[in-house]
């Protein structure tokens, strides 16, 4: 009798694979937003932490990820310093 079941399921190693790099994408999306914010976004305001995730949300999509901007945002608030909060 054969055995069907297998130990790597190639769509779920798929994506596991597409989760992960969406992941790392938008954390580096946010650690750049950070570095290079020149004053653009001020993210100690709620509408300067909105027009940041606009933007991100933005980016993201011309480069074909589509993201929840509510989890972009709590993702954003988690990376920013206790002080800008």
């Amino acid at each position: 009798m054969m055995n069907l079941t297998t130990s790597h399921d190639p769509i779920n190693s798929r994506e596991q694979l597409k989760t992960a790099i969406k992941a790392e994408i938008i954390k580096e999306t946010i650690e750049n937003l950070l570095a290079e914010n020149d004053g653009t976004f001020d993210l100690t305001t709620s509408h300067g932490i909105e027009s940041a995730v606009e933007y991100m949300v933005d980016y993201l999509a011309i480069n074909k990820f589509e993201v929840d901007p509510s989890e972009l945002k709590a993702k954003l608030i988690r990376h920013l310093p206790a002080s800008k909060i």
